[in-house]
């Protein structure tokens, strides 16, 4: 008994018993709702859209390409416009025109008249110089735009976004455009690049693509594939 006693002693922890563990403690409201937010949260996150850089510079450089060549067509007519309205009006002020018309039948004589006034009107009501600097700033800007998109090495999803916020841009400032000359840009550009045509125009559409639009237009997916 002394010897026992003597050890007891010696190692008290051994007599001694360890006192319980304490339960783990429930987790707060808080936390707990947290953690609900979280888990919902990746379940129902919307999956990131993977972006196809190369089809999107492909698509953007044939958009801003049927762009400049459409403001350049624009401006090329409007500035034929101007120079057809300035020579008649020097010619039907000169003496010389007073003489030759006084030649004519009268019914011909009306008929220049009455073009000459039309062509008149016309640059009052929609001044051709005025609009075809416009074309001009237009389809500089274009220009611009693809050179950069072609000087660009290895773009990048971000860099496709400035392209597109350029375009838009520019398309802001843009005039309402002629949805047959646009369509017939559309098909010059495809050419360009070795392919086919996209839209399929008529030759009445074709003779007036820079006074009017004419029907019918034929805008299907097919064709623009």
């Amino acid at each position: 008994m002394d010897d026992i006693k003597h050890e007891r002693e010696a190692c008290p922890s051994a007599a001694a018993p360890s006192a319980p563990t304490s339960a783990p403690s429930a987790p707060t409201s808080a936390s707990a709702g947290a953690t609900e937010c979280q888990d919902a949260g990746q379940v129902f996150a919307a999956p990131q859209q993977v972006i196809d850089v190369t089809e999107e510079v492909r698509r953007l450089t044939i958009s801003v390409g049927k762009s400049w060549r459409y403001h350049l067509k624009r401006r090329q007519h409007l500035d034929t416009m101007e120079f057809v309205r300035k020579t008649l009006s020097v010619f039907s002020g000169s003496a010389a025109a007073f003489s030759a018309f006084s030649q004519l039948p009268s019914w011909l004589t009306g008929a220049l008249a009455l073009f000459m006034a039309a062509i008149s009107a016309a640059d009052l009501v929609l001044p051709f110089s005025a609009r075809s600097r416009l074309h001009e700033a237009l389809c500089r800007r274009y220009v611009e735009l693809l050179a950069t998109i072609h000087g660009t090495v290895d773009p990048s999803a971000r860099d496709v976004a400035k392209f597109k916020s350029e375009r838009f841009k520019i398309e802001a400032d843009s005039p309402p455009a002629l949805t047959v000359l646009d369509d017939c840009c559309l098909n010059d550009e495809i050419l360009s690049r070795g392919g086919r045509h996209h839209v399929k125009l008529t030759k009445w559409q074709m003779r007036f693509r820079n006074w009017i639009d004419l029907p019918p237009h034929e805008r299907s997916l097919s064709e623009r594939e």
